[in-house]
């Protein structure tokens, strides 16, 4: 019998988590992303005509599970991100962590001109707020962690880089870029098994990578024996095709439930790419402006899933919307769908 002190500080945190989940994210929907452009792109118009104010957002049903579902993904890609960061091969962005970073002058002498106030208000501010030193954000593929910012820390905060194609409004944010120019291989030489570095990537080659984390029974039927999934491998071609240094690009899974991995090599594939940028030109050019930029008429992709009760529509904040529309009960509906997704309907 569970502790009824116990049960309520349980409940206590997965409303803490609901209620955190409930929070507006950050992300606009003035591009369209990577991560969804493998799946049902109906979901990604109805979330552009949510950003114009076209449509109300549903309300999303909230639970604690998934909030912590979410968070494991995210701690997944910190610690690999470490990894890699600790061989000396990740490049990206970087934030300083010194609260005080902007109280120095770019010569690197401290700015005495600052009010006290104005100090402890940096010193009281979450670090991610404030507006501190940012390294590589000028570079497509991002820079290696710096030695010392100006203002003489040696602290920093790993930020992803961005992909972005502006004409077609499509962006997204790379979790890893893998460049072994600065390779330190300063733990070689006390492995106990066989390491050929000499086949790692060449100094220059520019990987990709996407981090994806999944239960077992998920990894034992679509990660242990296949390539992925499709729309992850979608996903990632879109990045090493946005970025002309990459080589290839990698899918790196984890399971949750015994921490296996899977690496994927993903190689450019100019088919794929060919369609994801069809399809985002339909995107845009199914929201029609006059010339005072009001939205005139809209219109929305097919449906990707096969039926209603498909697992996609289950877990998708405007199936009530979606379903509701004639679309579902066109005797063409089929053929819509292959001419839309084409080799991406899988």
């Amino acid at each position: 019998m569970v502790d009824e002190q116990i049960k309520m500080m349980s409940h206590l945190l997965d409303n803490s988590l609901v209620w955190r989940g409930s929070k507006p994210r950050e992300r606009d929907y003035f591009n369209y992303y990577p991560s969804g452009i493998g799946k049902c792109l109906r979901k990604q118009q109805y979330e552009r005509f949510v950003f114009l104010g076209l449509l109300k957002k549903p309300l999303k049903d909230l639970n604690a599970r998934s909030q912590r579902i979410f968070d494991t993904g995210n701690s997944m890609h910190e610690r690999w991100a470490q990894y890699f960061e600790d061989m000396n091969v990740l490049r990206g962005c970087w934030k300083c962590a010194n609260p005080l970073c902007k109280c120095f002058k770019d010569s690197g002498e401290f700015d005495q001109s600052i009010p006290v106030e104005k100090i402890r208000e940096y010193l009281a501010t979450p670090i991610m707020s404030l507006p501190t030193r940012v390294y590589g954000e000028d570079n497509v593929i991002g820079d290696f962690r710096p030695k010392s910012c100006t203002c003489g820390s040696v602290n920093f905060i790993y930020q992803e880089s961005v992909a972005e194609d502006k004409n077609l409004k499509y962006r997204g944010r790379m979790d890893l870029i893998l460049d072994f120019t600065h390779f330190d291989n300063y733990f070689v030489n006390d492995m106990t098994y066989n390491l050929n570095i000499d086949v790692l990537p060449k100094p220059g080659e520019i990987i990709i990578a996407d981090m994806k984390s999944c239960k077992d029974s998920v990894y034992i039927r679509n990660v242990a024996k296949g390539d992925g999934h499709p729309e992850y491998r979608a996903q990632v071609i879109s990045y090493i095709h946005m970025i002309p240094q990459a080589k290839y690009g990698l899918l790196i899974y984890e399971n949750k439930d015994n921490s296996e991995t899977k690496w994927i090599k993903i190689p450019k594939n100019e088919q794929w790419w060919s369609t994801i940028k069809w399809q985002l030109e339909q995107l845009n050019h199914a929201i029609v402006t006059d010339d005072d930029g009001k939205v005139v008429s809209t219109c929305l992709p097919p449906p990707k899933p096969k039926s209603k009760g498909s697992f996609d529509c289950k877990f998708c904040e405007y199936s009530s919307i979606c379903h509701s529309s004639k679309i579902w009960d066109s005797p063409d509906l089929e053929s819509k769908r292959k001419m839309f997704y084409k080799e991406l309907l899988y």
